[in-house]
């Protein structure tokens, strides 16, 4: 199993939980607590996850993408081989490119701009609606966090991958 819900606050016991079923992105289990006064407080949704143990989509021959999704921001982990290529291409969510193992060559704007190299142990900050692409210089892994999630990658429209 790639991911394990939790519910619990402190040293208190973890409180009867109801298991939902399974989505595509791990499965949740609310947890109603009660205060001392037996007033409900709200649900909590807390998901655990284990990257080596999720699916891996395949994007293009050359990537491969796991993501996790809240509701308000997604983290993905992209593996790229030497030279894939993310195509020029822009979204409202903001975008942190954090790069684990190997190393991105970005372009901000345009392909006239000076590329900007991003190695492991290196962050790339990415505003909404600027335009990028990307070029790997070795295999890589990274890191992807964007807000709000892409529903593009969710929804399977993310089309620019197979552009001309």
């Amino acid at each position: 199993m790639w991911f394990q819900s939790l519910c619990g606050f402190g040293n208190k016991q973890p409180y009867p939980i109801l298991d939902l079923a399974l989505a595509p992105g791990g499965a949740s289990m609310p947890c109603t607590h009660f205060n001392e006064d037996e007033r409900m407080t709200p649900q909590i949704t807390v998901r655990k996850f284990t990257w080596d143990e999720m699916p891996k989509e395949k994007v293009t021959d050359t990537i491969d993408r796991r993501l996790i999704t809240g509701e308000r921001m997604m983290l993905a982990h992209v593996y790229l081989e030497k030279d894939a290529v993310v195509p020029m291409h822009e979204h409202e969510n903001e975008q942190l490119t954090y790069v684990l193992e190997g190393g991105l060559r970005f372009w901000i704007v345009s392909k006239d701009t000076e590329p900007i190299d991003v190695m492991a142990g290196q962050v790339l900050t990415i505003p909404s609606n600027v335009p990028h692409e990307a070029q790997a210089l070795e295999d890589t892994l990274d890191v992807d966090v964007f807000s709000p999630p892409r529903q593009d990658w969710l929804n399977g429209t993310d089309t620019y991958f197979h552009e001309d």
